[in-house]
């Protein structure tokens, strides 16, 4: 099984009225495979671990007027699990998100996910996360079939994630400039290359942050950027100047 990035939305999109990840999930197995119960049944141990996940997927996966959804595959199934457990994933650290879903892929054994986010690092990382626990419940004794180590514990895995989340979000000093921006409704982004580094407003309103430096501040430019050269090269790319 393997994660891969197709794009990353900004703002509302097609999908979702937020930003958002769209990945594929690549798992050929899943085109032939079959839940041997109920959704609800078989994501009955992550639903004692995230409650709102059975509100979750009764809404994806079931329209309460005409019952399973008819387009839907056990694996459209699945692949919707691993969507809203990394929705509630996200919630644990303190991210405000709440849409995910799946969308047809055209590729034999690829599940297409999207995925809204708030901080796009921990987003991504919450959906690595998901995706073991959902498989997880398929091993049936052979965790080994889906990519999963022998001693795979559930618990231990939602431990590491609480733990590791933090360092692939934004340092306390960049959340509170970015909560402010957000309720003076300024835009941000995440600078792709910037390691912590974001953006506030856009266009020449746009200014760079890093930490507590902003982008007119000597320092930010002699001690964190021209130390590395590919993240220079990229900066300058993409004011046109490279």
């Amino acid at each position: 099984m393997k994660l891969e990035i197709i794009r990353r939305y900004r703002g509302p999109n097609l999908y979702v009225s937020a930003p958002a990840l769209h990945l594929r999930l690549h798992a050929e197995f899943l085109g032939t495979w079959r839940i041997p119960q109920s959704p609800e049944d078989f994501f009955a141990p992550l639903i004692e671990i995230f409650p709102d996940l059975s509100k979750r997927l009764r809404g994806a996966v079931v329209n309460e007027n005409v019952g399973p959804s008819p387009d839907m595959t056990d694996g459209d199934t699945l692949a919707e699990g691993v969507a809203q457990t990394a929705i509630e994933l996200q919630k644990l650290v303190g991210q405000r998100v709440d849409a995910a879903t799946t969308v047809p892929s055209g590729t034999p054994g690829g599940f297409e996910i999207v995925c809204e986010y708030r901080d796009y690092p921990v987003a991504f990382f919450a959906l690595k996360a998901a995706t073991p626990l959902v498989f997880h419940l398929l091993s049936s004794g052979n965790p080994e079939r889906f990519g999963l180590r022998p001693e795979y514990n559930v618990a231990h895995a939602i431990e590491l994630f609480l733990s590791e989340a933090p360092r692939h979000g934004l340092d306390l000093t960049t959340a509170a400039i970015v909560g402010a921006a957000e309720a003076r409704n300024i835009p941000w982004f995440r600078v792709e290359y910037g390691r912590g580094m974001v953006q506030l407003g856009y266009g020449r309103f746009g200014h760079r942050l890093y930490q507590n430096l902003w982008d007119d501040e000597s320092l930010i430019s002699t001690s964190i950027i021209a130390s590395d050269k590919a993240m220079t090269n990229q900066i300058l790319s993409s004011l046109g100047l490279w």
